[in-house]
């Protein structure tokens, strides 16, 4: 009989405890008849053709062609393979729905009057879709002050992003310390080719970390002491907050000092 991991491996593909139990029975028998796989599975008689042919519809079981009816169980790395295959589409067709469900109301909230908001977002996943969004939609600066620790791995993970920024001729600055100059990756002295980028270093680690867009939109991120998408992050386009921003960025920028090798 499967073990509770090994159930759990393909009931967290949407499988049901039945289906996980018979197919991963099956495959350890090799082929079987459907009496035979009840038992060995310890599954109702009456329940186990139900459950071959929920298999064999996903396509995790194959029938032999052949009086009684034999089964077979496709091999483990197939299963899986297919499995992620289905969930893949399942979700771009649950994408599809929402977006096509959703497109009227998003109408309706266009046509509506947006105050200047000012929004937290919750670390990690979240506070990386909207990082992404907001470089992606940059049409002329992006100016960021940010602790290398928190800076390197974030233009790393965004490199293409960068890249097709300046693509666009959006100015990029960015404001880190010196004390680990030695450590600065490659893609970022790439980039730093093109004069549409330009690094300054500090003397002192920077205490916050943040990045405005086009002078519109600010990521602050509200804890100092943890590392890149460890942090909540607030969002906004509150004037005051861009202004109050961009001149600690501007004052930063005249004391800092541009060398990178």
């Amino acid at each position: 009989m499967p073990n509770l991991q090994e159930l759990d491996a393909l009931t967290d593909f949407g499988l049901t405890v039945t289906q996980a139990k018979v197919y991963l029975c099956l495959n350890t028998l090799g082929s079987s008849k459907a009496g035979k796989l009840a038992e060995h599975a310890q599954v109702p008689r009456q329940d186990i053709y139900r459950v071959l042919n929920e298999l064999f519809e996903i396509g995790l079981v194959e029938k032999q062609v052949q009086m009684p009816t034999i089964f077979n169980a496709i091999p483990i790395h197939k299963c899986i393979n297919l499995l992620v295959k289905q969930r893949d589409n399942k979700t771009k067709e649950l994408q599809k729905n929402a977006i096509r469900n959703l497109r009227y109301k998003k109408k309706i909230e266009n046509n509506k009057v947006n105050p200047n908001s000012t929004v937290i977002i919750q670390k990690k996943d979240p506070v990386l879709l909207r990082a992404e969004q907001l470089l992606t939609s940059v049409s002329k600066c992006v100016d960021v002050l940010s602790p290398p620790n928190r800076l390197y791995p974030w233009i790393f993970d965004h490199s293409i992003l960068f890249e097709n920024a300046l693509k666009r001729h959006v100015q990029i600055k960015v404001l880190t310390s010196n004390n680990v100059e030695k450590s600065i990756p490659k893609v970022l002295k790439e980039f730093c080719e093109t004069s549409l980028l330009d690094i300054r270093f500090l003397d002192k680690i920077p205490s916050v970390s943040f990045g405005i867009y086009d002078q519109k939109k600010i990521i602050f991120e509200l804890e100092v002491n943890n590392g890149y998408l460890e942090s909540q992050a607030l969002v906004s386009d509150n004037p005051c907050l861009i202004k109050l921003a961009s001149d600690c960025f501007k004052f930063e920028w005249s004391q800092a000092i541009s060398k990178i090798t």
